[in-house]
């Protein structure tokens, strides 16, 4: 038998973000494993923002970040930082246009509660509660995020079709 790598993406696919992992896509994702083929996460979410009920699942390996963050056998292979000063900037210039940053990484997602809260973004505290501690402020850390991954918010009123 052909031997294959499978790619999962998470958000819709195997997972949802209020119900979790079915228990079904887990049995066949270990039976596919059981068969001698490769299963991989292929995501947009930072590894910092991954559920941790992936674990269990013993995946081969997974690219996260959209492409920046790579693993494979539990060891990481590719992991493309941002550095601190380009970071910062990029945290100024988002706020300065009215966009509220949330900078992510392998370890933490860094972002102010104080903007990014469930009247931004309607999952907000669903993600803080699901970090578990794998988020820091911004505030106080502007010169030692270790990121890879850039997401924004824009606030309410912010770039309607109406703006000009």
């Amino acid at each position: 038998m052909n031997k294959a790598a499978v790619f999962f993406d998470l958000d819709g696919t195997i997972c949802d973000i209020k119900r979790g992992m079915p228990d079904d896509t887990k049995e066949a994702i270990h039976r596919l494993r059981a068969n001698g083929h490769k299963a991989f996460l292929c995501t947009g979410r930072s590894r910092a923002y991954l559920p941790k009920e992936l674990s269990a699942l013993n995946l081969d390996g997974m690219v996260a970040a959209c492409g920046a963050y790579m693993e494979y056998q539990g060891h990481c292979i590719y992991n493309e930082r941002m550095s601190a000063p380009v970071a910062k900037k990029t945290v100024e210039i988002l706020r300065a246009n009215g966009l509220v940053p949330v900078m992510e990484g392998w370890d933490y997602l860094y972002y102010d509660k104080e903007e990014y809260h469930s009247g931004i973004d309607w999952y907000a505290d669903l993600i803080t509660e699901q970090l578990d501690g794998r988020w820091r402020p911004i505030r106080n850390n502007e010169n030692m995020m270790d990121i890879n991954k850039v997401s924004a918010k824009r606030t309410a009123g912010r770039f309607d079709a109406t703006d000009s």
